[in-house]
């Protein structure tokens, strides 16, 4: 019944999401103590004008070491298509627009090569 419920809850906060989505959130939930508890809100996925770089901003709840939620944190997670290894940034750090803006400048300097 926990496994019914916990594919529910996953299927849900992933409907309406692309494949990119899907693909960052997957790395993101890799870095939970709790992977499948992972609830997901407020997502915004951004593109560099060239749409090489995606990176998805939002909120994150999910359970800790103790079995409880934490309470909804913010991340951001940016994934080139080169490399599709995605860097993620909890907490402060999580700064969609100031991500949006250095995976910019990282795309300009990688045109210049």
């Amino acid at each position: 019944m926990r496994m019914t419920a916990a594919v529910l809850a996953l299927a849900a906060s992933l409907a309406g999401c692309s494949s990119t989505e899907k693909e960052i959130l997957a790395k993101v939930r890799q870095e939970l103590k709790d992977p499948n508890s992972a609830e997901f809100s407020q997502l915004e996925l951004k593109k560099t004008t060239d749409g090489t770089i995606s990176v998805l901003c939002g909120m994150v709840n999910a359970k800790n070491s103790f079995g409880g939620y934490v309470g909804a944190k913010p991340f951001t997670a940016a994934q080139s298509i080169r490399e599709k290894d995605a860097v993620i940034y909890f907490g402060d750090e999580a700064n969609c627009a100031q991500a949006l803006q250095i995976a910019e400048q990282v795309e300009r300097g990688h045109d210049k090569h």
